[in-house]
């Protein structure tokens, strides 16, 4: 065992290229609640999003990688979320289906071409 510490969680960075139109996907669209908006030293535009136990940041920093990002969300009746996105008009890149890893996993693409992998451990899987 380390004596180093130990992580706690990871939070993943998005970049979007303008915030308004990005926190209206992830709000409106995805169900996110803005928990915190705010402007850092470079003058970048950055939001805290949050749904139930997941966390996402968003940033128009040009630090930042540019679009591409990917984020694995664990999350619990993969299928129900992404009936509710569909009935929110959200595009689904990838149909909930099991993957060969033991997940069922399904993938949404934001408009700045972020993709977040809404994934859930399969239990029916055998060592």
């Amino acid at each position: 065992m380390s004596r180093a510490g130990r992580l706690l969680l990871a939070v993943p960075v998005l970049h979007v290229d303008e915030m308004s139109g990005a926190l209206s996907f992830y709000r409106d669209r995805l169900g996110f609640e803005v928990t915190g908006e705010y402007r850092d030293a470079e003058g970048a535009d950055c939001a805290v999003l949050q749904r139930d136990e997941a966390a996402l940041h968003l940033s128009t920093s040009a630090r930042g990688a540019r679009g591409g990002g990917v984020a694995v969300v664990f999350v619990h009746a993969v299928d129900a979320i992404a009936l509710d996105l569909r009935e929110r008009g959200v595009g689904i890149e990838l149909q909930p289906a099991d993957q060969p890893w033991g997940t069922r996993e399904c993938h949404v693409l934001d408009p700045y071409g972020n993709q977040l992998r809404l994934t859930e451990p399969r239990t029916d899987q055998r060592p």
